[in-house]
């Protein structure tokens, strides 16, 4: 079974690359489809898992939520702390863990309102992506949204990638009692940094109201 966290080595090399090239984009660039229907609750729990360089975890963190950002590229996860104190955002606001999907085995286990995987999901293979959602919703508040990113398109052999759809997330989802919400075209929209040949999706989950 290949490993969740390959691609973990590249990401912690090319940290200070990638990150610049992130920082490119704004927040509201790259997640405009779900943040109008999240309402900022101060104080309210959020969890970034793949929080790679601290972007959104820290936008996050200033709009009042309390973080807990996931990372577990080394390389990544410093900058993102130095992002973090450069903003005075102590640990009260944002708190970076150095962990990865499936097992988050040393994130707390709180109820979260907002859980974001950025460009995470097609890291994870088809085998280890039902564990990884059984584990997200154990963090899951009642009336907490998980939204997930979907990436399609080529990508570099350093990193795995494998196949995603909404259609798949919503087969895992189901006997989880989760519903999902495709918040961009099923066909993605096109790549913020002009890569050719990568779409992107959204999809917000949250828990059934009919179970």
């Amino acid at each position: 079974m290949p490993s969740p966290t390959a691609s973990v080595d590249f990401y912690h090399r090319h940290a200070k690359r990638l990150a610049d090239c992130y920082d490119g984009l704004s927040v509201e660039q790259v997640h405009g489809s779900w943040l109008p229907l999240v309402p900022v609750q101060p104080g309210a729990r959020a969890l970034d898992v793949g929080a790679g360089c601290g972007r959104d975890a820290c936008w996050l963190a200033q709009q009042g939520w309390q973080v807990t950002a996931v990372e577990p590229a080394a390389g990544m996860r410093d900058i993102g702390q130095q992002r973090s104190q450069a903003l005075e955002l102590g640990q009260d606001k944002l708190a970076w863990i150095d962990d990865a999907l499936p097992p988050l085995a040393k994130v707390p286990n709180a109820d979260y309102h907002l859980i974001l995987l950025s460009a995470v999901w097609m890291h994870l293979s088809i085998a280890h992506r039902p564990l990884a959602l059984r584990r997200l919703v154990q963090l899951l508040a009642e009336t907490g949204v998980i939204v997930i990113t979907l990436r399609s398109g080529s990508g570099d052999p350093e990193r795995p990638m494998y196949p995603v759809s909404a259609v798949e997330v919503r087969a895992i989802a189901k006997p989880l009692k989760l519903s999902v919400e495709e918040l961009t075209p099923r066909a993605g929209r096109g790549d913020l940094l002009e890569r050719p040949n990568v779409t992107w999706q959204t999809v917000m989950l949250r828990r059934d109201r009919d179970n």
